[in-house]
């Protein structure tokens, strides 16, 4: 007779089963499971996240719980980018199920909201950025979302890029002055003088 164990949370999709219960969001329940395995925020064999059902089937608070769990797991970027995670050909992205459901103010203020309660651990605009923008299963919408949060981040993006540039072109031909400045003593060693 065997006990519950870790992998049965993600085997038999526990997590989406508990976010997806239209009529009660059980907080504790979610709360244990997430603890034991917080990788079962990201993974799941039914296509969508729990995030997804959260927002698409559970109350408000049951969506800002679960985004909350995400954020606080997956501080750097992909908690983040749970919110915009858009799985082909399956639906929209979380963000989009929940600010159809409760209004584009009151899913604001829940991300919003948790974003400043998880201010300590900070975004890492740049990384999520381009994940964002290179990961064909996050949608757009978090790209603005992220543009919008630090207007600048283009513009840092650019001069670092620059700047990287430059200091790769500065090195390469510093290399290459060095390399030919060897190359000119071995040929007058060769010829004697």
């Amino acid at each position: 007779m065997g006990g519950f164990k870790k992998e049965d949370i993600q085997k038999e999709d526990l997590l989406d089963r508990l976010c997806g219960d239209v009529s009660y969001f059980a907080d504790t329940r979610f709360r244990f499971l997430i603890e034991w395995d917080p990788s079962s925020l990201t993974n799941s064999s039914l296509r969508w996240l729990p995030l997804h059902h959260a927002a698409s089937k559970s109350s408000i608070r049951g969506f800002g719980s679960v985004f909350e769990a995400g954020i606080k797991y997956f501080p750097n970027k992909k908690g983040i980018s749970l919110l915009f995670h858009s799985p082909l050909h399956f639906g929209p992205a979380p963000f989009r199920l929940a600010w159809d459901r409760f209004g584009y103010d009151e899913v604001m203020k829940i991300v919003e909201d948790t974003l400043i309660r998880y201010s300590d651990t900070p975004i890492n605009i740049t990384e999520a950025l381009m994940m964002a923008a290179m990961n064909k299963n996050i949608h757009l919408a978090c790209v603005y979302f992220l543009i919008r949060r630090q207007p600048d981040i283009l513009h840092k993006l650019l001069s670092s890029k620059q700047a990287t540039v430059t200091a790769m072109t500065i090195d390469s031909s510093t290399n290459e002055a060095t390399s030919n400045n060897c190359d000119s003593e071995k040929l007058k060693r060769k010829k004697g003088t």
